[in-house]
């Protein structure tokens, strides 16, 4: 493998191409869902400065959070979970409150059993590898809701559901 002097030397971007101007997003409603508690501070940090975040430590502590109000515009969800993995919490959640199942954004490391690939492939879910950029995430966060529309409805439940 040879590097030629163009390779190692820096290209310049002038400064309005190095950062794009912010975006702006519509404030959402995310219930982030991981196993690690880590993720989920880091989840907290990156998008609570646009959206209100809760966070749920695992499948059944983000089932437990539902049943007291599930009212949430995207549900960001780690696909490999123990215990209750993203597909099994999706499942129940398509279950108890099937306006909600189209909400979910997954992440996934990109390494995932051929069940998970089957699901994601079928399923209307999104879908975010990690490594991924803030910017990203948000713009998906902000994508699924649109497509979803409005959560909560004139009485204050989640849309979809009777009043």
């Amino acid at each position: 493998y040879t590097r030629s002097l163009h390779d190692a030397l820096p290209i310049f971007t002038p400064p309005s191409e190095v950062t794009p101007p912010p975006r702006e997003f519509v404030r959402r409603r995310v219930l982030a869902v991981d196993d690690e508690a880590l993720l989920l501070k880091a989840y907290r940090r990156m998008l609570s400065d646009v959206h209100a975040v809760d966070t749920a430590l695992g499948g059944g502590e983000a089932l437990r959070s539902l049943e007291r109000d599930a009212s949430y515009d995207v549900i960001l969800c780690d696909l490999q979970m123990p215990e209750l993995s993203g597909m099994g919490l999706h499942e129940a959640v398509r279950a108890r409150w099937p306006s909600l199942a189209d909400r979910f954004v997954f992440v996934t490391g990109g390494a995932f059993s051929p069940d998970a690939k089957r699901f994601l492939e079928e399923s209307v879910c999104a879908v975010i590898q990690k490594p991924f950029r803030v910017e990203d995430l948000l713009a998906l966060i902000d994508r699924k809701a649109r497509e979803c529309g409005d959560a909560t409805n004139s009485t204050g439940l989640p849309a979809g559901l009777p009043s």
